[in-house]
């Protein structure tokens, strides 16, 4: 189980991360069109 739950975790991680990133590229693309 814990092993699972490390796996659950890191994945997890990467999700945000991802969010992180596209919310990232979003706002970038957002600024360029208000411009």
């Amino acid at each position: 189980m814990k092993f699972i739950k490390q796996l659950l975790a890191k994945n997890l991680d990467k999700i945000k991360e991802m969010r992180l990133c596209a919310n990232q590229v979003l706002e970038k693309h957002l600024q360029c069109i208000a411009d």
